[in-house]
């Protein structure tokens, strides 16, 4: 059963409330070198250097590792009243207003709650995965909780909420003046209100019997869980290990956007186009997307999937090197058994199991090997990877819906990395969720 507590954070001082935009980030799996570099630049005190910490200099007296460092600047901030820690426990509720289109466009605010969440085993039911995760970001997670012993970036909870009770509650909850006001990034605004026990209270009530889909932090709510084991196993008595800090947002709440990730595929040393098309066909029924401007032509590939989608067809389009325009690949009706079930009428999961393995050669370790699938939420930086010689092939998706991830995370199956990308992320550094209290 899911139960959702209030927590006494980590917050920054009462100056920095004043303009909390600048310390902000993204969290740390969306954060490139450059990016991380311009956070750095942008505050001294922004949370990127917890998140994402640097190892600092030995012969400055500084910890050669990364994790010992931020755990040192963490007790620095908290001495030096950059973070404090607040003396009664709260929940938070958070407005996040947006717009769809790189801060242009109609605006949409979505409605989360940051909570303590009970840590429960996935197997139970009650919280549901849906994309596989990978050993080298939890090792680099459970590293830093080791060290600092707070949670900094929250789990992105989608609850159920067929009726809308929950997002007509955290709607409620946002009357009045908010405490914290901040912009982040450019043209992101964000409101939050803290309200005490009673909220979580309820919201533990209106959960009953309800499942929280995980949309974003898988790494962190299973590094959370491996945190809670081993504290178990060794004895100690650290009850907040129990719970991570999660956002959660209702699936009916008007401002929850779920984007497709695109892939482009490079490092085939024996790519041919023709031979492709030929392997495809006994997997996949294939048309051709004749376009306008064939320099240009993202915006009518996804145009194309969104109207196959309400025919009730499931295809995904790719752009192959040398070809003047995309191509739709819908999986044949005869393959469909090479998918479960409840994976069936899932394009990414045609594109991962079958037209990957079985077309390109591509098996699941080999999909995995770096240089080979580049992500991105860019449909036409995917194509103009190909048309400028760089890549084999750019894919262009629609992301499943929340019923058919629900669904499929019911019955117990995860999708392949990145196959969504629910925008846009929740902030780190709103408030950090300490693990050991003083």
């Amino acid at each position: 059963m899911i139960e959702v507590r209030a927590f006494r954070a980590l917050v920054y001082g009462r100056d920095q409330l004043r303009d909390l935009g600048p310390v902000l980030a993204p969290p740390y799996d969306v954060i490139d070198e450059a990016q991380r570099a311009e956070l750095e630049r942008r505050h001294p005190n922004n949370v990127v250097r917890l998140e994402l910490p640097r190892a600092a200099a030995p012969e400055r007296g500084g910890a050669a590792d990364p994790y010992a460092a931020a755990a040192r600047l963490l007790r620095e901030w908290e001495r030096q009243g950059v973070l404090r820690r607040e003396r009664d426990e709260a929940v938070w509720i958070h407005a996040h207003e947006f717009a769809l289109r790189d801060g242009e466009g109609a605006l949409r605010t979505r409605t989360g709650l940051w909570a303590a969440v009970r840590i429960l085993e996935l197997e139970r039911g009650a919280i549901l995965p849906h994309e596989h995760t990978l050993p080298g970001p939890k090792a680099d997670r459970l590293a830093l909780l080791r060290a600092c012993k707070v949670q900094c970036s929250p789990v992105f909870f989608v609850a159920e909420d067929p009726a809308g009770e929950l997002a007509g509650l955290l709607r409620r909850a946002t009357a009045g003046t908010p405490d914290v006001a901040a912009e982040f990034p450019a043209r992101e605004r964000h409101r939050v209100w803290r309200a005490g026990r009673q909220l979580a209270e309820r919201v533990t009530h209106l959960l009953s019997g309800a499942t929280l889909l995980i949309a974003d932090g898988h790494h962190r709510y299973e590094t959370a869980l491996a945190y809670r084991n081993e504290v178990r196993a060794s004895g100690q008595s650290l009850p907040a290990a129990d719970f991570v800090l999660g956002h959660i947002v209702s699936e009916r709440d008007p401002g929850l956007v779920v984007f497709p990730t695109h892939r482009v595929i490079g490092g085939l040393t024996d790519f041919d186009p023709s031979r492709v098309r030929g392997q495809a066909a006994r997997w996949f029924e294939m048309s051709e997307l004749a376009t306008s401007d064939p320099r240009s032509d993202a915006g009518a590939v996804l145009v194309a999937l969104q109207a196959a989608r309400r025919e009730g067809r499931a295809p995904f389009a790719a752009l192959l090197k040398g070809a003047s325009s995309s191509m739709l690949f819908e999986l044949r009706r005869d393959a469909e058994e090479r998918i479960a079930a409840p994976l069936r009428g899932i394009p990414v999961v045609a594109l991962h199991e079958v037209f990957l393995p079985e077309v390109l050669g591509l098996p699941g370790e080999e999909q995995r090997r770096g240089g080979v699938i580049v992500y991105t939420r860019d449909a036409e930086e995917a194509l103009r990877a190909v048309r400028a010689g760089g890549a084999a092939m750019a894919c262009l998706l629609l992301p499943p819906t929340l019923a058919q991830l629900r669904a499929a995370a019911r019955a117990g199956f995860r999708f392949p990395p990145k196959t969504t990308y629910f925008a846009p992320k929740v902030p780190t550094g709103i408030a950090l969720r300490p693990l050991e209290y003083v």
